[in-house]
């Protein structure tokens, strides 16, 4: 019974992480240009989240690792609220960036949450919790931005303050938990913990493979919106809707379709045909057919994603230890950090110079990619 209460509340973190983020996303350009914001201002605005939390996570992930989850867990999500309230407060661009640096810098919640839910020495209950890990994270991504959008009539930093009172009430609820995860004081040092991953060659692949995943799923952020527009004269409306079914889709892949899956197959298999299918789903979703097919297809391509990603996070949760799970995980939740920084800026160098096709050729190489070090990965787990 506590342990179901510890599970549920650091999925409910999860949840209330993404969506506060996706309340904050397509506002943040608009509350940007209030501001007199350029487009370079507004492009190394959106930059300073995911390249302070790339840096950061892996230091707060070792952090509960010695002193346990809760405190990391609770700090974090003081630093989430206190964010929430400058961005909504700022009157200048720099109390914009100073407001997201603060965000991404104390943004422990998905590393420390998804290390906290690994079992290493307990399969099933780790691929579960990654399942439903991953379906918190859609549930916050979809919801936020349609939150967003209402409370955006009221005025455009409404909806900022509602993420700032939702995070805020989290607070006691994390002080009076009790049942999270108690600290194995691993007093390895952080150099330590990151030569130590390293050395495991098939988690440093695995882990390999997760980054190039996300690389290439982040060069559809920029893309597939400028391909609707381009093939279908679709704009931000139609955009958000198919985002919505891409949100949709990947609960419905890890709630009702995974279980069944993992049940009666290996992660291995899993894992292999979901990323073989991965850039020929990606190839035919950048080809202009209907705006149904594009829709089918994109419920094809989100739902095998989906599935992989989960599989691929508890496969790297059961090589880690109760030592160092939460660094692993972080370090992990960093590198998809890094990924869509950097899939959002190669997108749209390879948009500029080749067009929005030769973006959805290079999502599908570097999927191909992924699945050439997962390769790798089963290769050395078998020796």
């Amino acid at each position: 019974m506590k342990e179901n209460k510890a599970r549920n509340l650091l999925l409910c973190v999860t949840f209330i992480d993404l969506l506060g983020f996706g309340i904050l996303l397509p506002l943040m350009p608009f509350l940007a240009l209030e501001l007199h914001a350029t487009s370079f201002q507004i492009g190394c605005l959106a930059a300073a989240f995911p390249l302070f939390q790339m840096l950061l996570m892996p230091l707060w992930g070792h952090c509960a690792d010695k002193w346990g989850a809760k405190p990391i867990l609770i700090l974090s999500m003081i630093g989430t609220t206190l964010s929430f309230a400058l961005f909504a407060l700022s009157t200048s661009f720099v109390g914009l960036v100073i407001s997201r640096i603060l965000a991404g810098a104390t943004s422990a919640t998905l590393g420390v949450a998804r290390g906290s839910l690994t079992e290493p020495q307990d399969k099933i209950k780790t691929q579960a919790n990654m399942r439903l890990f991953g379906a918190a994270q859609g549930l916050g991504f979809l919801l936020g931005p349609a939150l967003g959008a209402l409370l955006q009539e009221i005025s455009l930093r409404a909806p900022i303050w509602l993420a700032f009172a939702i995070c805020l009430v989290m607070i006691p609820l994390l002080i009076k938990q009790t049942t999270l995860p108690k600290s194995f004081r691993n007093e390895d040092s952080l150099v330590q913990k990151f030569r130590s991953v390293l050395a495991h060659r098939d988690l440093a692949y695995l882990s390999g493979s997760y980054f190039f995943i996300y690389l290439s799923f982040a060069f559809l952020f920029i893309s597939f919106p400028l391909f609707l527009k381009d093939s279908y004269g679709y704009g931000a409306k139609e955009s958000a809707i198919y985002f919505s079914i891409l949100s949709v889709s990947a609960v419905i892949g890890q709630i009702l379709i995974l279980p069944k899956v993992q049940k009666n197959f290996s992660s291995q298999l899993i894992l292999w045909i979901t990323l073989f299918l991965l850039p020929f789903e990606i190839k035919f979703l950048g080809t202009a057919y209907t705006g149904l097919i594009t829709a089918l297809i994109l419920t094809m391509t989100s739902i095998g994603l989906f599935m992989a990603l989960p599989t691929l996070m508890a496969e790297i949760g059961l090589r880690s230890s109760d030592q160092q799970k939460n660094f692993i995980a972080a370090f992990t939740e960093s590198l998809s950090g890094l990924a869509r920084l950097g899939g959002t800026a190669l997108s749209g160098i390879v948009i500029e110079r080749a067009g929005v096709t030769k973006a959805f050729d290079a999502s599908a190489g570097i999927a191909v990619l992924a699945l050439a070090i997962l390769y790798l990965a089963n290769k050395l787990h078998k020796r």
